[in-house]
């Protein structure tokens, strides 16, 4: 979901640093008149599900849901912020979150479980790109353990 480009310019001063890009709002093809029949999609194929066996919800298993649905890929878990398209997780909890919109509210676990279920209610300013919901794509155990996993990263 993200392309990263590291890049080297060579002259009088020489430049060199990395690029980060993130495909937010791609158009849709038109299959036919690039030449091509338009895809047939497997939905099946695509979907991702939950593991039948998941235990009760824990840090360890919702640092794995964040590498598995690439949670990782937009938002740090070191405080960085270059080359995230999504605020850190890093002391994210109990800090004072503002909104684009100039409010602001308290990053609670009802904040947090709002932000994974309906990122667009409330989206923190320097950071308008938004992601998707995660509403009926993760269980209400593992948001559980991605909020203990974002809580413990302190």
């Amino acid at each position: 979901m993200e392309l990263v480009t590291g890049f080297g310019l060579k002259g009088a001063r020489p430049v060199s640093g990395t690029v980060y890009l993130t495909v937010s709002a791609p158009h849709a093809a038109d299959w036919n008149a690039l030449g091509f029949a338009p895809p047939k999609l497997d939905a099946t194929v695509a979907a991702v599900h939950e593991r039948a066996a998941s235990g009760p919800a824990s840090a360890d298993a919702g640092k794995e849901l964040a590498t598995r649905y690439g949670c990782i890929a937009c938002h740090s878990v070191d405080g960085a912020t270059v080359g995230h398209s999504g605020p850190t997780w890093k002391g994210l909890p109990g800090s004072k979150r503002t909104f684009k919109d100039g409010t602001s509210a308290t990053a609670d676990d009802a904040y947090l479980r709002e932000s994974i279920l309906d990122p667009a209610k409330k989206i923190v300013k320097g950071y308008e790109l938004g992601m998707g919901s995660y509403a009926g794509v993760l269980s209400d155990g593992e948001i559980d353990s991605l909020i203990l996993y974002i809580k413990s990263l302190k």
